[in-house]
């Protein structure tokens, strides 16, 4: 819990609030979701990559409410577009469940 804190108060500030909309947790660091990004961070909290977050990109996510993990895979729901889009750990966009709209 002490990472997740440390987390979200190096992220957060006065000025530009940026606070997860979910976060899983693996061995190999910490998954969350931010408003159209995900972001990798270290198991100590440091930022490691983030993707998803242009627009034009195939992967783009309207608006994440939820993010799963299941061995390399990363599964965030997209409530805006009612689907489900998987990445594996690298950030690498294979596959969306569900329909746009």
């Amino acid at each position: 819990m002490t990472v997740v804190v440390t987390t979200l108060r190096n992220l957060t500030s006065a000025s530009a609030p940026d606070v997860p909309y979910d976060i899983a947790f693996a061995d190999s660091g910490i998954f969350a979701t931010f408003g159209h990004a995900i972001k990798k961070f270290n198991t100590r909290g440091g930022f490691l990559t983030q993707w998803a977050n242009v627009e034009t990109s195939v992967g783009f996510i309207q608006q994440p409410g939820g993010i799963a993990l299941s061995g390399d895979t990363v599964f965030v729901f997209d409530e805006l577009n009612t689907q489900v889009q998987i990445y594996s750990k690298l950030g690498v966009f294979p596959l969306s469940l569900g329909c746009t709209g």
